[in-house]
């Protein structure tokens, strides 16, 4: 692990309550000095608070389940939780007690057993939602905060980011061909590569390591949070089909949703890599155009298919990652149905999202914007 175990804990430290020492330690971490209490309060109260919490739960709220869950990681390591278990300062503080407590044993297996804690803790309570965090704060305060977002995210990678902004200012359209470019309609394939030339990005060819787990680890989530989302006594009013599909979502196996997370937590990763080299990542919103209620099939160029596993595959990176994203319209398809582009940027970066549509949209007139289908 590059980064030393104090590394964290002063990381942590600097996300609580100002204090003089705070001075000491960002000097010592290479950061600028840390604000005043009334710029903290806004920052680390207001705006961006420091809990794993708001970031996991579907209500964005403190304390509940998912704090209930980080409680519950202490307490398989034989650990009294503390007051928050989720701050930011107590779950690096405890990375930290962990990689010493790896460093220091010298039995093999005790040494493996502290080493894989760790690792658990970092991909199943820290990088499922530190990378969003730190992006947003980066985007919201420059100086201090950026910098030590910045430290904190390259600490937890195990590797420094590189800078993605373009000196020109202007953009790189990231193009990730596996799985995201292929077995996509003709028709839909050129309108999506029009649109790309026309919004003037420089392409990126990238890859996405794990892109093809996203689907499943997306709808074992989405499955979960919608399962006990709905309220028990609109259930039974629900037709069968709909009531099986949440009672399913809702009986998920704890296991199953811990390896989404763990997928999650990867592809997050990735992202911040991916989002290293270029400003945007684009490719087509569908695969093909939406078929019609009396035959419900995709015809893919690998021939005939359902439309739930393409689509997914598609559109649920972003909600899986909680990158933001939009789709753009780009044309029409032979059948008279739209065609969408997808652009989706870094958290935090709305604004590219909204620079890119801009771009095609002006480039096409305006057209695609303002039509609609003919109506069935």
């Amino acid at each position: 692990m590059p980064a030393s175990p104090d590394v964290f804990r002063a990381l942590g430290a600097l996300c609580e309550p100002p204090d003089p020492a705070h001075t000491r330690l960002a000097a010592a971490l290479g950061l600028p000095a840390p604000p005043d209490a009334a710029t903290f309060t806004d920052v680390f109260v207001f705006q961006l608070v420091p809990y794993a919490a708001p970031y996991l739960s579907p209500d964005g709220m403190l304390g509940g389940q998912a704090a209930d869950r980080v409680a519950g990681f202490w307490r398989a390591l034989q650990l009294t939780p503390p007051p928050e278990p989720d701050h930011l300062a107590a779950l690096l503080s405890l990375y930290a007690a962990l990689a010493e407590r790896e460093s220091a044993e010298i039995r093999p297996d005790q040494a493996g057993a502290w080493r894989e804690a760790r690792r658990a803790l970092l991909w199943e309570h820290l990088l499922t939602w530190v990378p969003a965090y730190t992006h947003a704060m980066t985007a919201l305060s420059p100086g201090f905060h950026s910098a030590w977002a910045r430290l904190l995210l390259e600490a937890l990678l195990a590797r420094e980011l590189p800078a993605h902004k373009r000196s020109d200012g202007g953009l790189r359209a990231g193009v990730v061909r596996s799985p995201y470019w292929e077995d996509i309609d003709a028709e839909v394939r050129a309108a999506c590569e029009g649109a790309l030339a026309a919004l003037g990005a420089a392409p990126v060819e990238l890859e996405l390591p794990f892109a093809e787990l996203a689907a499943p680890a997306g709808a074992v989530r989405a499955g979960a949070e919608l399962g006990v989302a709905v309220p028990r006594e609109l259930i039974g009013e629900l037709d069968p089909v709909s009531r099986g599909l949440l009672q399913y979502g809702a009986l998920q196996p704890a296991r199953r949703i811990v390896r989404a997370d763990r997928v999650r937590a990867r592809l997050r990763r990735e992202l911040v890599g991916a989002f290293g080299g270029c400003e945007l990542l684009a490719w087509p919103t569908n695969p093909a155009p939406a078929p019609p209620i009396q035959a419900p099939m995709l015809a893919l160029p690998s021939g005939p298919a359902l439309p739930d596993a393409p689509n997914i595959r598609q559109a649920i990176l972003a909600n899986l990652a909680g990158v933001p994203g939009v789709s753009v319209p780009v044309g029409f398809h032979s059948s008279g149905l739209p065609i969408g582009l997808q652009l989706l940027a870094p958290w935090g970066h709305e604004s590219r999202l909204l620079d890119g549509a801009e771009r095609i949209e002006r480039a096409s007139g305006g057209r695609w914007a303002s039509a609609a289908p003919a109506l069935a």
